[in-house]
């Protein structure tokens, strides 16, 4: 769905190590930005469809973590399209096409990440720094 909203492949989870969790995207582009209090609204000022928002493991409450596609932003927050999962009841499911609405104090509640549309994807040693310095 990224390529189609954005005219650009994102490289592939597991390119840059063996660990597969959907949460190491927040470490594979430039640009990435958490929600958080007192943001959101900047953040969604800046934000256009193809956009990918990042669940953190501990986020999703699962193993991997989970990411999802930015459909369309509004004032009021973000309508995403995923797969594979329901947004952990994150959001409201607005069509049965599966996309959902999260309003803009749920993604500043959860700290989700965004990586902003057509971001650029850092080295292999940026990703493995930055995901070190995470943990």
């Amino acid at each position: 769905r990224i390529e189609n909203l954005t005219n650009r492949r994102p490289p592939a989870i597991g390119i840059y190590d063996s660990d597969l969790g959907a949460q190491n995207y927040r470490f594979m582009f430039e640009g990435v930005r958490q929600f958080g209090n007192g943001n959101q609204d900047s953040l969604l000022a800046e934000t256009s469809p193809g956009a990918i928002l990042v669940w953190t493991k501990q986020q999703a409450n699962n193993t991997f973590g989970h990411v999802a596609v930015v459909e369309r932003v509004t004032d009021a927050g973000i309508y995403i399209s995923e797969a594979n999962w329901d947004a952990n009841q994150d959001g409201q499911k607005t069509t049965d096409d599966g996309i959902r609405f999260i309003p803009k104090e749920k993604l500043a509640q959860l700290g989700l990440y965004l990586i902003p549309a057509g971001a650029s994807a850092v080295s292999k040693e940026q990703f493995s720094q930055r995901k070190k310095s995470a943990t």
